[in-house]
């Protein structure tokens, strides 16, 4: 009887609430305070924006901050009608974090280090050789040529370029749709271990993918230790159905790449996503299948695996990815697309009326 009347009183109150949460996002945003899941995103945003004000050495904030800084300069001077100045607002803290970067390369060389201070090196040594005068850009100017090492002649300068069509070179539609069919999501797995080097090859391809600014806020958490995968693969939920994971890859956003937006907060969840997909797509091409599951988050399944991968706040997760050999025999489901047209509106006139007809 009691059960009864709380399923009651609950129904009445969501019959009258639900209504209310239409009506805007604030209200339905006060309708969900209550929930402990819901608020890890928040709680991991201000994380990653403390972590992003962080200036010492190691911190990957002012890092990321460059990384955007000097996308949004490329993009300037790949302008088709470049204006002759650009980069004004934000030229100044571009070269604080630079030298910064340069003075740590003095200390220790860091592979990392080393490829974001060649790029961002280039990058505004072209700048500054075609932006015109502004007063903020002046200053900045004689300050990184100020502390500016001597690049040296060697090595491809890292600076935007014509693209040349090489339709010809690559590979033609056909071969890519056949791929695109071939991959599959398997679940039947032969005990052979995964090379790390094979991982490095498609993580390479992957590393191609379009990110926005050019930050790449993600990172991916390869285990292969048999022991740490049976404590991981039980908590997202989806992989029972396996017969053996070889390798488990646990792929995690970074709020501190958002760069101190909350606008940006959901770009980690699309460029891991994009980084995936060619990941996986060149997995296929190296003899390698996977699986993708699906992180159905909540606050106790977070901090499982936070424990047991020492994830701070600010790191996301995103999804898991089972990869491996598959067995010759391996069955795997059919997974029948939609149709196009289920899939994509052309928008080629006037938009449909509100509340018009499926299409």
């Amino acid at each position: 009887m009691l059960s009864s009347l709380k399923s009651s009183i609950t129904g009445t109150i969501k019959r009258w609430v639900t209504p209310l949460m239409l009506r805007s996002p604030f209200l339905a945003t006060l309708a969900y305070l209550k929930n402990r899941d819901f608020q890890l995103e928040a709680w991991g945003y201000v994380h990653g924006l403390a972590a992003a004000r962080d200036a010492s050495d190691a911190s990957a904030g002012w890092r990321y901050r460059l990384r955007t800084h000097v996308h949004v300069l490329e993009k300037g001077l790949s302008a088709r009608n470049r204006r002759p100045v650009f980069g004004a607002k934000l030229i100044r803290s571009a070269v604080e974090d630079f030298q910064h970067l340069q003075a740590l390369r003095v200390q220790c060389a860091c592979a990392a280090d080393e490829s974001l201070y060649a790029w961002a090196r280039d990058v505004m040594t072209h700048y500054f050789s075609v932006v015109g005068s502004h007063p903020e850009i002046d200053a900045a100017r004689a300050a990184f040529a100020s502390t500016l090492e001597p690049r040296g002649d060697g090595g491809e300068r890292l600076v935007p370029f014509t693209r040349v069509d090489a339709a010809g070179r690559m590979c033609n539609y056909d071969q890519l749709l056949e791929l695109a069919r071939r991959r599959r999501s398997v679940r039947t797995y032969a005990p052979e271990k995964v090379p790390h080097d094979l991982i490095d090859r498609a993580l390479a391809v992957a590393a191609l993918s379009p990110s926005s600014c050019n930050r790449q806020p993600f990172h991916f958490h390869v285990v292969d230790d048999p022991a740490m995968i049976d404590k991981l693969q039980t908590i997202p939920g989806g992989i029972t159905c396996f017969n053996h994971v070889p390798m488990l890859i646990v792929v995690t956003g970074d709020m501190r790449g958002v760069v101190e937006s909350v606008t940006n907060r959901h770009s980690i969840y699309v460029d891991a996503s994009l980084f995936v997909m060619s990941f996986i797509l060149a997995l296929e091409t190296l003899g390698l299948s996977s699986c993708c599951v699906n992180w159905s988050e909540t606050r106790e399944k977070d901090s499982a695996v936070r424990g047991l991968l020492a994830l701070p706040p600010y790191q996301r997760v995103v999804m898991f990815l089972v990869v491996g050999y598959p067995l010759p025999d391996a069955i795997v489901p059919r997974s029948h697309k939609r149709h196009l047209d289920d899939l994509r509106s052309f928008h080629v006139g006037a938009p449909p009326r509100h509340g018009s007809a499926h299409q």
